[in-house]
């Protein structure tokens, strides 16, 4: 399955690898930013029972893997990406979608929480969402803005904080919060919401 992964259309990026390297279990678990991501999580959600959503997965899902065997009481996770490896596959729990999660997309029925972690371009259909829907939701920004441009990110990632943050503070009926994955040495900005 990894080899599939890989195939003549990918290049090398950082999140293919991360995921390739957790799937095979070579990254230090202390040094492991999904756990950084799940710790976060379940230190601001009851994960029991909840219908997720995830944006932006990846080729590989880790993330929404590893929230499945972390917590069994966990409902169904929706992964939204077009770059999902079709060698991967549904399960009872784990409903895979090849493409992009949109603002009008339809499984938002029935979702309880809606997450990312590094969606980049998919962070503004995340919160938009969310914040439409009156849904809980936490997202960790990425370095590369909605643009997914790593090279323009130090001069913009205030805007970009900020311009997410916004849209996430325009319904009144969430509270809106941010952290950043520090102890895991990632200060990337995540920014979550809780109803009141």
């Amino acid at each position: 399955m990894l080899a599939q992964a890989w195939n003549s259309k990918t290049y090398y990026n950082d999140e293919l690898v991360r995921e390739i390297y957790d799937e095979l279990g070579l990254i230090p678990e202390e040094n492991n930013i999904y756990n950084s991501f799940i710790d976060l999580l379940e230190d601001n959600f009851d994960l029991d029972g909840k219908n997720i959503i995830e944006v932006g997965g990846g080729h590989i899902p880790r993330l929404s893997k590893r929230l499945l065997t972390s917590n069994e009481n966990i409902g169904v996770i929706r992964v939204y990406d077009p770059k999902l490896s079709r060698y991967e596959k549904n399960t009872s729990r784990l409903k895979l979608y090849h493409h992009e999660f949109t603002e009008n997309c339809s499984h938002i029925e029935g979702t309880d929480l809606l997450i990312g972690l590094m969606p980049c371009s998919g962070t503004y259909a995340l919160v938009k969402s969310a914040v439409d829907n009156e849904k809980e939701f936490m997202v960790a920004l990425c370095e590369g803005g909605y643009n997914d441009d790593i090279y323009d990110y130090e001069d913009k990632k205030e805007l970009w904080l900020e311009s997410i943050l916004t849209l996430a503070k325009k319904s009144g009926k969430i509270g809106v919060d941010y952290d950043t994955l520090a102890k895991y040495d990632d200060d990337y900005p995540v920014i979550y919401s809780k109803k009141r």
